[in-house]
């Protein structure tokens, strides 16, 4: 892929776009019919591509292009990298700027979360533990700095640290910046973001799906592991049946190999 895309970005004579993105991601969710409307109006003047660098066979797509938040909107002129797009996530303004690229204004750096004045706890690998094993109730917050989820949710999280400090509530509100921890997220297998999890002394007990400051207060006055998920539906291609599934490695070669074929183009709906 990685090969494909280098020779994809400098045969392309049109000003070209190129959305790097993650399946998960909510701003990425949001941005996809705006980026889909302004290509097809963009059509016969420029190119806007997308990739989701999420899968495995991308990763080296992902690492080559410092692709380290998402969506990344890279724009390119003549095989050349020009700007990276810092505009709003529009219709209108990918139209705009794709007529008109200009160099974006500097953005103002945001400070750490941890160096905010705030009661919640910011742990690192060497401070995990410790913590953690002297602590009776915890709930650790998994950030990216990066992600949109996280930054909604931590003025709640900070909101709901003030509260049980001012009315008592045993336990503490911690927080991991899982980009800079890359040890403790990866122990915890962490996928996405946030991602809160309890524990007591040091034992991980479960995650906790709370977002907002009044849940995450009465969960800490009451942590009881909530219920268990509705189980998720088995992929059809995973259950034992006579029908063979095809995939994008093997349809080709497959069909070519049969005399006469009949083919379901589906949906999981």
């Amino acid at each position: 892929m990685f090969s494909s895309l280098a020779k994809f970005i400098k045969r392309e004579s049109k000003p070209l776009m190129i959305m790097f993105y993650a399946p998960w991601c909510g701003f990425c969710k949001s941005l996809k019919p705006e980026y889909a409307s302004a290509a097809e109006e963009l059509q016969n003047e420029a190119v806007l591509a997308a990739i989701d660098v999420n899968r495995p066979e991308n990763a080296v797509v992902r690492t080559h292009y410092n692709i380290t938040g998402f969506p990344t909107l890279l724009y390119y002129e003549q095989g050349e990298l020009k700007f990276q797009y810092e505009g709003d996530n529009t219709k209108n303004a990918i139209i705009n700027f794709m007529r008109n690229p200009q160099t974006p204004p500097v953005k103002i750096k945001e400070p750490e979360w941890s160096d905010v004045d705030n009661e919640v706890v910011h742990l690192t690998s060497s401070s995990f533990v410790p913590v953690i094993k002297e602590e009776s109730s915890v709930l650790v917050m998994f950030y990216a700095p990066w992600c949109g989820h996280c930054k909604r949710m931590k003025p709640e999280y900070e909101k709901a640290a003030a509260v049980m400090k001012e009315e008592g509530i045993p336990g503490i509100l911690a927080a991991v910046d899982a980009t800079k921890e890359q040890s403790v997220a990866s122990q915890y297998s962490i996928k996405g973001y946030p991602t809160v999890k309890y524990f007591a002394y040091g034992e991980l007990k479960f995650d906790v799906n709370v977002r907002e400051a009044s849940q995450i207060v009465n969960f800490m006055k009451n942590p009881v592991e909530p219920p268990m998920p509705t189980p998720v539906e088995v992929s059809w291609s995973d259950e034992k049946t006579n029908v063979i599934h095809l995939n994008e490695e093997n349809f080709k070669t497959f069909l070519k190999k049969k005399k006469h074929v009949i083919v379901m183009f589906y949906a999981p709906c």
